[in-house]
Formats: structure tokens, sequence, C-alpha cells
């Protein structure tokens, strides 16, 4: 039986070969019947599904006419079982519009008897479209992305009990659940 190490290591090769341009190398570790997605937007000529070797020999035909990558630095792979997840750092410069793209990627394997048998690509959408996420208004060292699937988090400490400093934490106010006259079996009859 092929265990997460196996997986791993088959996964490690896989983007060696792709670093060396051996896309053989890649299909080679393909199962038949792999089912390649590229999740990205509708607009990038990448995006979609892949079965098959030869789907898949399309679709990194696609990727060397669609960009010219500058930095593909695999960051971290994890390996549980049949499934391999790795994050990389992705640069690229679209060859229809020289616009510089760049961020995350992240890859999802699962294996299957040794071979990759589904594979999940991740990207950031601003990123894929040749866009530069937006920054916030007079801060431009912090940038924030926008659109309908990245959304602006503020997260907030609420105070406790009113008070502005944590350093004071008065006890529980009359009225709390903490208070023994609000617990049932807490009351005396």
């Amino acid at each position: 039986m092929i265990g997460a190490a196996e997986n791993q290591q088959s996964a490690v090769d896989a983007y060696a070969a792709f670093g060396r341009g051996d896309i053989g190398a890649v299909i080679d570790a393909l199962a038949d019947d792999i089912v390649w997605t590229n999740h990205s937007v509708t607009a990038n000529p990448i995006s979609g599904v892949f079965h098959g070797k030869a789907e898949v020999q399309k679709f990194f035909g696609l990727v060397s006419e669609a960009v010219d990558i500058s930095k593909f630095d695999v960051r971290t792979i994890l390996a549980d079982g049949d499934s391999v997840v790795a994050w990389i750092d992705y640069a690229a410069t679209v060859r229809g519009n020289g616009k510089l793209i760049e961020g995350p990627l992240a890859h999802w394997f699962t294996f299957r008897d040794g071979k990759l048998a589904t594979f999940d690509e991740f990207e950031h959408e601003p990123m894929m479209a040749g866009r530069t996420p937006a920054r916030s208004k007079g801060t431009p060292e912090r940038s924030r992305v926008r659109g309908p699937r990245w959304r602006k988090c503020d997260i907030s400490v609420p105070r406790r009990h009113g008070s502005a400093r944590p350093d004071r934490r008065p006890g529980p106010r009359r009225g709390t659940v903490a208070d023994p006259r609000r617990i049932p079996s807490a009351r005396t009859r």
C-alpha cells in the first residue's frame, strides 16, 4: 500500500520535473483517467476541467501560450493518506498584455495507486485576471482586495462589561449568565 510519504514524494518529483520543463515526466505521473481542474476566472484561458492525459498535455500548452512564468516557489507540501496539498508563490507575465501577475496558488492532489488521480488548482482571482489588488484609502502599506469572493474583514475585540481597559476585568454584572441568581439550579427555595 502506498502511503502519505510516497504520495508527497511523487508531488515533489512532479514539481521538480515541471521546474526543469520536463512536462513528459509530469504526464507520466498521472493516472490515465486524471481529472485536472483549474479553478480560476472564466476569462482565464487555462481555467476549466481537463480529463485524461491528452487534455492535461493541452493544459500545459495553454499555460505556455498564456504566460511567462518568472516565479514558481513551492513553499509547503503536506500529505495525509491519498491527499497532498501544496502552497506556491507564483509570478508570471501575461503574454497578451504584458501585465505582471503574482500571488499564491494552492494545489490539491489526490493519488490512487501511486498515480495522480485528481488535481485542483486554486488561484487568487484578481491575480489571474491581471489586476492588482486595491489599496485601502489612506494606508498604502495595507492592501485590501475587493470583490465578491474577497471581502474586508474587520475584527474588533468586544469590551468586557463596559471596561475599555483589558487589565480591569470586573466580575459578572447582575443579570448576566454567570450571575447565580440567573441559573435555575443555584436558586434556593
